[in-house]
């Protein structure tokens, strides 16, 4: 059991060499389970960035910070692109870009990388579409779905507010997995905002919705539960 931000960093390792680092976790959020390692190929793939099955990863070196993987170089150069499978947060972000007519940033960026002024509603070839007809589109399941509405970013995730039953408490500090089988069991939240100091860990099974546009994890918990639950520590 470990954290999945403290994994963040690591470099990959195979029999022949050490390159790359792991740049970001895409998780399930309904069956809880890493679905992508994100690789950072930095100055290899001049910067791009693929995605790897945690299948094909071992258990973490945490004393040397190194995730060791069966792939050679080859394999991961072949490996898909992040744009294959994007979370749900970058799939709002282009529903956004496209009915507002924004620039992409994450591709190409104006001035600060700043979108630009957004185009009238009735521009040529702009779908009218709204963000949230997408999303319910995406519920549906509707054939031209772009994306797996449970698919997360762990880099996306991490910071956003806890709301429980009975209000808001703290924030997503990490995640906790079992690194043997790559599935997440705890959310580990930070509620210093509340109680100062104070760590505590929620069963997944508690969250009940992961909202990108309110940067928000909803749990199916009370203040009190919250606040009578162990504080958390490493060790």
């Amino acid at each position: 059991m470990h954290s999945l931000n403290g994994i963040l960093g690591f470099k990959l390792h195979t029999d022949e060499d050490q390159f790359g680092g792991v740049h970001d976790i895409y998780f399930d959020d309904q069956r809880w389970t890493v679905r992508y390692i994100v690789v950072d190929t930095g100055t290899w793939l001049a910067g791009r960035q693929v995605l790897i099955s945690p299948t094909s990863a071992g258990v973490p070196d945490w004393g040397r910070k190194r995730l060791p993987v069966s792939l050679n170089r080859v394999q991961i150069e072949n490996s898909p692109p992040v744009s294959e499978d994007k979370p749900v947060s970058r799939q709002l972000e282009e529903d956004l870009a496209q009915y507002f007519g924004w620039p992409r940033y994450w591709a190409a960026t104006g001035f600060a990388g700043m979108p630009a002024s957004p185009l009238p509603h009735d521009a040529p070839g702009l779908s009218m579409e709204t963000p949230e007809e997408a999303a319910e589109r995406r519920r549906e399941g509707a054939p031209e779905q772009q994306g797996d509405p449970h698919l997360q970013s762990l880099r996306e995730v991490t910071g956003y507010r806890i709301k429980v039953r009975d209000g808001e408490i703290g924030h997503v500090e990490d995640f906790i997995a079992d690194m043997t089988e790559w599935r997440i069991r705890n959310l580990l939240v930070d509620t210093r905002n509340w109680l100062p100091g104070k760590e505590v860990l929620v069963a997944c099974a508690d969250i009940t919705d992961i909202d990108w546009p309110a940067g928000q994890v909803s749990v199916n918990m009370t203040k009190e539960q919250v606040q009578n639950a162990p504080a958390y520590t490493a060790a």
